[in-house]
């Protein structure tokens, strides 16, 4: 009932949180724990998607014990799943990579049916395209493209709804990280679209604040604050909190691009707050970076309190190794720099950035970094 329940009401709703919990209490009643597993995996993807990241964290540890005590193929995958996108979502990329891989390696087709007997969606391309992300994240965003497109590769040859619907929403959000304004739209109709027919609320709502993102950079900027909000909304509807942050951000970025500055910064200020409670730190990177944007837009004159934050964005990503997140933070504070005149200190900062990349030279965040360095020099 609750992989039922899950793709009917999404993954963070109240009621798949009774159904697993009543289930785990039967467990514990049993003698033997064996059936256990799928209970904690249920209620570890329902915390993680709730962003109680501290439970998923340690659920998923203790489904990894399980599985390697077990040896059973299919826990072995499902709990590096498990344990891959709770570090994602809390910005430990490296972790993140290294068991979302072990799971991608773990995995056979023929393992197929029995994850979607047990738990309701097929963790092979779906380990694959959060891999995807995790890549572009740690700054290899040609790797992150391909490894997407073997995502959705496997997701049409198997042809299960529901995961086919986690890797078509995960290609949009590549495409939105990458910056790729026409590709993201095709992306973003094609999930919306598929989750709206198959009925599934979680992945409609997602894709309603990615198609906000859109409007936005069509420069549809009155509808782009409708459409983030709705969606917003919906998330909120079904128990949701990762990624609100992140399209908080945004949000606040098109918010200060209509001369609505003070309502910009504060909606990011909470975004930040929101991070710092759930440790959702994935993007807080991203979200200092946008406050810093806001601000220079607003105080050309005065950008001292911009800088602070472009500086905060770099160490954050420094931190986590979000050298994709850096890249961003380094193109802003350079410009900014640039602006008051320290134009060598601006071309040194963003070229030991830049100097790192090995791929990824066609996309627009390298090449506005490129155009950038070449005015400086």
């Amino acid at each position: 009932m609750g992989r039922v329940l899950t793709a009917k009401n999404g993954y963070a709703n109240a009621v798949v949180e009774r159904v697993y919990s009543r289930a785990r209490r039967l467990c514990e009643a049993m003698p033997e724990d064996a059936t256990v597993f799928p209970v904690l995996l249920g209620l570890a993807i329902y915390s993680a998607t709730r962003a109680e990241l501290m439970s998923a964290h340690e659920l998923s540890g203790r489904l990894l014990d399980l599985a390697l005590q077990s040896n059973d193929p299919v826990w072995v995958v499902e709990a590096h799943y498990a344990r891959g996108i709770s570090f994602s979502w809390r910005g430990d990329f490296r972790e993140a990579r290294k068991h979302l891989e072990l799971a991608s390696e773990a995995y056979h087709p023929q393992q197929h049916r029995a994850h979607l007997a047990l738990y309701g969606q097929d963790p092979g391309p779906i380990c694959l395209c959060r891999g995807s992300a995790v890549l572009w994240h740690l700054g290899y965003p040609d790797q992150a493209l391909t490894r997407m497109e073997e995502a959705l590769v496997l997701a049409e040859r198997f042809a299960h709804p529901f995961s086919r619907a986690y890797v078509l929403i995960w290609a949009a959000w590549l495409r939105i990280f990458r910056r790729e304004v026409a590709e993201a739209g095709e992306r973003i109709d094609r999930a919306l679209t598929f989750a709206t027919e198959q009925a599934y609320p979680f992945w409609a709502a997602m894709a309603a604040q990615q198609k906000g993102w859109l409007s936005a950079k069509q420069d549809q900027k009155e509808r782009a604050i409708a459409q983030i909000e709705d969606g917003l909304a919906r998330m909120q509807a079904v128990g949701t909190q990762v990624t609100q942050a992140y399209t908080m951000g945004f949000l606040g970025e098109v918010l200060g691009s209509v001369k609505r500055a003070s309502d910009g910064v504060r909606l990011i200020d909470r975004a930040l707050d929101q991070v710092n409670r759930t440790r959702e730190r994935w993007c807080d990177a991203e979200l200092l970076r946008l406050r810093g944007a806001i601000l220079a837009a607003a105080e050309p004159t005065d950008c001292h309190a911009a800088e602070i934050s472009f500086r905060q964005a770099i160490e954050r990503s420094r931190e986590q190794g979000a050298k994709s997140w850096e890249l961003h933070a380094a193109t802003s504070l350079a410009r900014l720099l640039a602006e008051q005149g320290k134009r060598a200190e601006a071309h040194d900062l963003l070229a030991t950035t830049y100097g790192w990349f090995t791929e990824g030279f066609g996309t627009p965040d390298l090449n506005e970094a490129k155009a950038l360095l070449d005015e400086l020099r």
